[in-house]
């Protein structure tokens, strides 16, 4: 499980990238600023964290970067993800 974020005019299409590596998007939040998204996501992880959730794949199993913002699925789940970032719009 992953949380990220990506912009709307950016160079590489993010989501893609994931996509055709096998990641299916779950939900998607529109921000007003990425700096706003930026928050809410670091938020979402510091919150998992204090609960004892710890970084899940390791940078050589996310050769395409993010492995900071991954989770153990068995344990937290996209809707649980979901819900944390809606608390902290």
């Amino acid at each position: 499980m992953k949380i990220g974020i990506t912009g709307l005019r950016t160079r590489e299409d993010r989501v893609v990238r994931f996509q055709s590596r096998g990641w299916v998007p779950f939900a998607q939040i529109q921000f007003a600023t990425g700096a706003d998204a930026y928050r809410v996501e670091q938020r979402v992880i510091k919150l998992l964290r204090a609960e004892g959730h710890p970084v899940f794949l390791s940078d050589a199993q996310m050769s395409i970067g993010g492995y900071r913002e991954t989770f153990d699925a068995s344990r937290v789940s996209a809707g649980r993800l979901l819900e944390l970032a809606e608390a902290e719009l």
